[in-house]
């Protein structure tokens, strides 16, 4: 088991690049389908169930379609399941430990109005953690000479991703 978590756990330190995980369709729906239930377990703390599991599954849909896009605009289709299983990897480490932070988040803002101050900051830390790890995944796939532009490109990628969800959902059309 951990043979299988440990190349993600490097990923999420920038320890490796995608290019370093192995070219494979099982890899990638373990990935996925991990992604797939944090996602939904961190979408529970703000909707409903089927739209907890629609969110996450527009999120997976979104990423696909985002990664093969700019893979192919800079002439690397080849490596989009090791980008897309990285990127995905990234997302279920994460979530994992922005899990209970969320949920304490969540919990505190409507009965009191006021939101947890040191969940909310080590929340904030693990989503610059998020766009540190998913930089370097774009850096590398993308041939990008910096670290800096595959974070500007993750802090695009994230604010896209969640307006297109928020629209979808909040106009019923994925719940």
């Amino acid at each position: 088991m951990y043979a299988i978590i440990r190349p993600f756990l490097q990923l999420t330190l920038l320890q490796i690049g995608p290019q370093d995980l192995p070219a494979s369709r099982t890899l990638l729906l373990i990935a996925a389908g991990a992604y797939a239930v944090v996602g939904t377990l961190v979408g529970l703390s703000f909707y409903a169930p089927p739209s907890a599991v629609a969110q996450t599954l527009a999120e997976l849909g979104v990423m696909a379609l985002v990664v093969h896009l700019a893979l192919y605009l800079r002439g690397h289709p080849e490596r989009f399941m090791q980008t897309y299983t990285g990127l995905a990897g990234i997302s279920a480490v994460l979530g994992t430990v922005a899990l209970p932070l969320v949920h304490t988040v969540a919990r505190g803002v409507p009965p009191s109005g006021e939101t947890p101050v040191l969940a909310g900051l080590a929340y904030l830390l693990v989503l610059g953690w998020l766009l540190a790890a998913y930089g370097n995944v774009l850096r590398h796939a993308l041939s990008l000479q910096r670290l800096s532009f595959g974070v500007v490109l993750a802090m695009l990628y994230l604010v896209f991703t969640t307006a297109l969800t928020e629209i979808l959902l909040g106009a019923g059309l994925m719940s």
